[in-house]
């Protein structure tokens, strides 16, 4: 599994591993530009090991070889999250300031979005629905308009996103701070409060179920 998080540095981690994490991208407690990260956030990796970086402090999504090399970088402001979209080079990112915006990239070196839309969030979890012929994104956190904020699912219709409904209610309100994903089982892993500590919380993403999780 992994990780970013606070210390500007991406770690791989092993369910059970005792040892201190490695670090894959960036430079543990040294933030900076090039191959360093600043404020990662969101990671995710493709069938050749190659590892995404929202690099958030950086203003774009970078990535990185299995060896840790920098072989590209798209500019991207106040990137969040990133997903991959299985079996092709598309890339979806949630980014911005306050409220975000769902990002669609037709592959590394496409610079400008191919599909945008808003997003009622300010820390927005997305995930892929991988099993479906026609994968469709999962997001949660999205407001409603009657006040309460939903997991929904989104339909990639090319140029454009088109919402699909509600997966399920986020009640109570659930603001998580994303670890990592288990992305064999669709799993996130997440703090159930962004800056508040005691449990963690482990999300189905293809239903958006939630449930606690003990992580020693």
């Amino acid at each position: 599994i992994y990780i970013s998080g606070a210390r500007h540095a991406v770690f791989q981690v092993a369910w059970g591993q005792t040892n201190e994490p490695a670090a894959v991208a960036g430079t543990p407690d040294v933030p900076g530009s090039g191959t360093s990260l600043k404020d990662p956030r969101g990671v995710a990796v493709d069938g050749s090991g190659r590892v995404y970086v929202a690099d958030r402090g950086n203003h774009r999504l970078v990535v990185f070889g299995p060896q840790g090399k920098l072989v590209a970088q798209i500019p991207v402001e106040w990137p969040d999250q990133v997903v991959l979209k299985p079996r092709s080079d598309v890339l979806y990112v949630t980014a911005g300031f306050g409220q975000m915006r769902l990002l669609k990239f037709a592959g590394l070196q496409v610079l400008k979005p191919a599909a945008e839309m808003p997003l009622q969030v300010s820390q927005p979890l997305m995930a892929i629905d991988a099993q479906a012929e026609d994968p469709a994104l999962i997001i949660a956190n999205v407001q409603q308009p009657g006040g309460d904020a939903a997991v929904i699912r989104v339909e990639d219709r090319g140029s454009e996103f088109r919402r699909l409904g509600e997966v399920a209610k986020c009640s109570p309100p659930f603001a998580p701070f994303l670890m990592g994903a288990d992305r064999a089982n669709e799993w996130i892993y997440a703090y159930p409060h962004m800056g508040v500590s005691g449990g963690y919380a482990r999300i189905d993403g293809r239903t958006g179920r939630r449930e606690s999780v003990n992580i020693p």
